[in-house]
């Protein structure tokens, strides 16, 4: 969590937590594609998905 936590911190979103990931919410699939690019860069796995009308990106732990 060290290595992203400037960028969840700039979202000003709160996630939710899983049992294995930590999941934030986004409206529109590109802006859950550049979250999920700036935490990749840190060298931690994430992952977007589609949940009916949201799109989720998936940070493993």
């Amino acid at each position: 969590m060290s290595k992203i936590k400037d960028i969840v911190s700039l979202q000003g979103k709160m996630p939710e937590f899983g049992l294995d990931a930590i999941y934030f919410d986004f409206n529109t699939q590109a802006s859950a594609e550049k979250f999920s690019m700036a935490i990749n860069s840190t060298g931690v796995k994430a992952s977007v998905l589609q949940e009916r009308t949201q799109w989720k990106v998936k940070i493993d732990f």
